[in-house]
């Protein structure tokens, strides 16, 4: 290099850059007047700038620099190629900054800006269910569609696969649309479809269960159970419904709604109650005479009537009292189909059906004082009188005998009375009721009432007649006022927060101290999710006491969280990462709610085409969803690429052209290109082997990148290349010379190393010879040939290079950017004119009049 003091008062030009327009190949598009593209997408730069601009350079979304370097003229429009449109979205400006120096680094740039969109981001795809679901989010038909749609805010949408969907599978289905905008940016959104075309099923039971006439005469009680083989789970069950009314053929109707609003019904009919008691009354056939007396049987005919089940069977068949007696009375019962009893007792008659005998006790013979004559009667009333032998006849008298021997009758009710069971819930009085036919009642009893409780409690009552006649009645009274006990208690305890995730079964037990259990509950089965919901059931006894007991606070929760997982970031080039890659985690639970938080974001490490990050939540009740997100592809390693050329000569040069090849591997995205660049030049893709045919010593740079983006090091990648060949007067022409003798050895050589600039040539085809004598007189001799070529660029290279430092604007420069590239005979006469006196006055000042005449006899030579 010569070393050269730079020329004073050279002024420093402004260059300016006027206009800057951007295009862009495939993966770009132009939209409403603005450069849509995605990362990777080909890019060219075109800046038009002041002709006295010698460099440009780029600066914002992208970097580059172009420089003249190449001739004393300056450039007005300069192209960049290769230019990738980088990741992310938004508005991305590229600065393009004109210098009036080739090193860029002058003062008071002018800039012109061009801007595109980066657009890395697919469309927002969405799915519209139809029809919607209900309120709790479920459908109950099928099939349920889905139709897709999606929106782009770039450059709008490409396509959309699939455009409908249909979902016939009861249960949970999420389904997935993928949508590609006009860049090839993809997305996918997805739906979900609850579906349950299953109606629930409902079961329903009366207690009490009806007598063999089909006829009730208590209230009936009918209860629901209610199940859901869909996935839905039952939203209500009707609750236990009392019919107490009189009436024939009612029913009761429960309908079971699962969450899905599927509905089942059942009806319990044929209900008959009958609470009223049948009528019954009797009454003698014939009337007494007119003393009130028969003297025969009294026939009782009996008459009977029900108004809502009927009589069961007839009415009491006619009765007959026989016996004699006062107020006799006939029983009768009678029923009717629903097991109502009553009992009645026909009206009092009296019937005397002996007729009267009467004794007389008297001497026998005569006496002959005063005779006590005897009667007995059976009868209440008898007349006497005497006769003597002289056929005297007392007038008939009438003395009346009152004689019973009959014990009176006494029986007893209740008030109120004994249900079927003999049992009493409450205070009962015992009224007696004491007849006699004859006498008289004397003394009856009175009505006793019992409080106390107790199984068969005695309450006599005693009958006494005028006469003194008695007769007892052992009447008893059951009484039990003390409700009996129940106890529910579900069958498996809830989780330590409360929760069930599976039926609970309540169990009832009950028990009573005296009349004993009639009815205990049966066990009830809990199906339904929901919080907070109770059981109830009913115990009774003997005596028509009940209790109730119930489960309260039940929380049932059947239905597994919703977990769902996508990565964070967007995939890279093609759908892949080159770093870690972090799954974000959204979950939720409509019920008992999350046992904790959603569960962190998962970090995905490693390499590969599918791998996978998968996690778990479980609500408060126990159910867990695990949900894995798969097909992530990870791709760290940059490809590899290697380089095959030909041998060189022994010299390490080529005599000729060389014939370059690069082969590329890479073990898991694949290839996406493979790039080189000569001596730091702009990168060029590589399609198939090339040839390099320029002379000189070379640096080829060579890289690849993969689909995932990751971008081999060139820095490693390097080959030098020396051709003997053709030089431009710029570059440095360097042979190396070698002699050799395998036998006596080299006694002499010509033989030297050339390191020179080719413009200390001549232009055109120069010739270098050595020769070498070996020890024993041998001559060898050898030569080179390369040829110098000149242009405006090489031209003001090589001025540069011996006028001035690196990097420093000439006027020169300006003068040969003026000339254009093509000259006629008088303007390369001009311009040899005047880039000689521009050189002439720098002789003396830096540049020596040998290196003055070589530039301009180079000059000259340039067409």
């Amino acid at each position: 290099m010569w070393q050269i003091v730079p020329p004073a008062a050279l002024p420093t030009e402004a260059a300016s850059a006027t206009t800057a327009t951007l295009t862009g190949g495939s993966g770009t598009q132009v939209a409403s007047g603005s450069l849509y593209a995605k990362k990777g997408a080909p890019l060219t730069l075109v800046v038009n700038t002041t002709s006295d601009t010698f460099c440009v350079k780029l600066s914002g979304d992208q970097t580059g620099q172009l420089n003249t370097n190449a001739a004393l003229v300056g450039k007005t429009t300069w192209t960049f190629n290769n230019l990738k449109a980088t990741d992310g979205d938004g508005v991305r400006t590229i600065i393009a900054t004109a210098y009036a120096d080739t090193s860029c680094s002058s003062a008071g740039p002018l800039a012109a800006s061009v801007s595109y969109i980066a657009d890395n981001t697919g469309p927002l795809v969405s799915g519209a269910v139809n029809p919607v679901p209900n309120a709790a989010g479920w459908n109950k038909t099928a099939p349920v569609s889905i139709a897709w749609s999606a929106s782009d805010a770039g450059v709008g949408v490409a396509n959309l696969t699939p455009s409908t969907s249909s979902v016939s599978n009861n249960g949970t289905t999420t389904l997935t649309a993928q949508a590609t905008d006009v860049l090839g940016n993809s997305a996918k959104g997805s739906a979900t479809v609850e579906l349950d075309t299953q109606p629930p099923t409902i079961s329903a039971s009366r207690s009490p269960g009806p007598n063999s006439n089909g006829w009730n005469n208590t209230a009936v009680t009918v209860s629901f159970s209610c199940g859901d083989q869909g996935p839905s789970g039952i939203k209500s069950c009707p609750s236990a419904s009392t019919l107490s009314g009189d009436g024939a053929n009612q029913s009761v109707t429960g309908v079971a709604v699962d969450n899905a609003d599927n509905q089942s019904s059942t009806t319990v009919g044929s209900i008959n109650i009958d609470t009223t008691l049948p009528t019954l009354t009797g009454a003698p056939a014939s009337a007494p005479n007119a003393a009130g007396w028969y003297n025969t049987p009294v026939t009782i005919n009996w008459t009977c009537a029900d108004g809502f089940s009927g009589i069961d069977g007839t009415c009491p068949s006619p009765a007959t009292i026989n016996g004699n007696g006062q107020g006799l009375t006939a029983p009768a019962i009678v029923k009717d189909r629903a097991g109502n009893q009553t009992n009645a007792t026909s009206p009092g008659v009296n019937i005397d059906s002996t007729p009267p005998k009467t004794t007389v006790t008297a001497p026998a013979g005569w006496t002959n004082q005063s005779v006590t004559v005897s009667f007995s009667a059976t009868d209440n009333l008898f007349a006497f009188w005497s006769e003597d032998f002289a056929g005297n006849v007392e007038s008939a008298r009438n003395v009346a005998v009152k004689i019973d021997l009959t014990p009176p009758t006494i029986t007893h009710d209740y008030l109120p009375e004994p249900n079927a069971r003999g049992w009493n819930n409450g205070s009962t009085t015992i009224t007696f009721d004491c007849k006699d036919l004859l006498s008289g009642i004397a003394s009856c009893t009175p009505p006793q009432t019992v409080t106390t409780e107790g199984q068969a409690q005695a309450v006599p009552g005693t009958a006494v007649d005028v006469a003194g006649n008695t007769a007892d009645d052992p009447a008893s009274v059951s009484i039990d006022e003390t409700p009996p006990s129940i106890s529910a208690v579900a069958a498996s305890a809830p989780n330590a927060f409360g929760w069930y995730n599976a039926p609970v079964n309540v169990h009832f037990t009950c028990a009573d101290a005296l009349s004993g259990v009639a009815s205990c509950s049966v066990d009830a089965i809990l199906t339904s999710d929901g919080a907070n919901q109770s059981v109830s059931g009913t115990a009774v006894d003997a005596a028509d006491n009940s209790g109730t007991a119930s489960v309260t606070g039940i929380n049932i929760d059947r239905t597994p969280p919703t977990l769902n997982g996508a990565p964070t970031t967007a995939a890279g080039l093609e759908g892949w990462y080159r770093s870690d890659v972090t799954v974000g985690w959204t979950c939720s639970d409509a019920l008992s709610g999350l046992n904790g938080a959603c569960p962190s974001s998962s970090t995905i490490t490693g390499e590969g085409a599918d791998l996978s990050a998968a996690a778990s939540v479980s609500d408060l009740a126990g159910n867990l969803t695990t949900t894995t997100v798969g097909g992530i592809k990870i791709d760290r390693t940059p490809p590899s690429t290697t380089v095959s050329v030909p041998a060189t000569l022994a010299s390490g040069w080529y005599a000729g052209p060389v014939t370059v090849s690069l082969t590329a591997a890479d073990g898991l995205s694949g290839l996406h290109a493979t790039f080189y660049s000569i001596d730091g030049g702009a990168a060029q893709e590589y399609s198939a082997p090339f040839v390099h045919a320029t002379g000189g010593s070379h640096t080829i740079s060579f890289w690849s990148v993969d689909r995932a983006g990751n971008v081999e090091d060139a820095t490693a990648n390097q080959l030098t290349l020396k051709i003997e060949g053709t030089y431009s007067v710029d570059q440095l022409v360097n042979i190396n010379c070698a002699a050799s003798d395998a036998e006596s050895g080299l006694a002499s050589t010509t033989c030297q190393n050339v390191n020179q600039f080719a413009g200390t040539y001549q232009v055109g085809s120069n010739t270098l010879t050595a020769s070498a004598t070996d020890r024993a007189g041998n001559v060898g001799h050898g030569s080179t040939s390369f040829t110098v070529t000149v242009g405006l660029a090489s031209l003001c290279r090589l001025t540069v290079e011996v006028v001035l430092p690196p990097g420093t604007p000439t006027r020169g420069c300006n003068v040969l950017n003026q000339v254009g590239a093509s000259l006629t005979a008088t303007q390369k006469a001009l311009f040899v004119k005047a880039y000689d006196a521009w050189l002439t006055t720098l002789v003396g000042k830096g540049l020596t009049a040998d290196q003055s005449s070589m530039l301009v006899r180079v000059a000259g030579s340039v067409s």
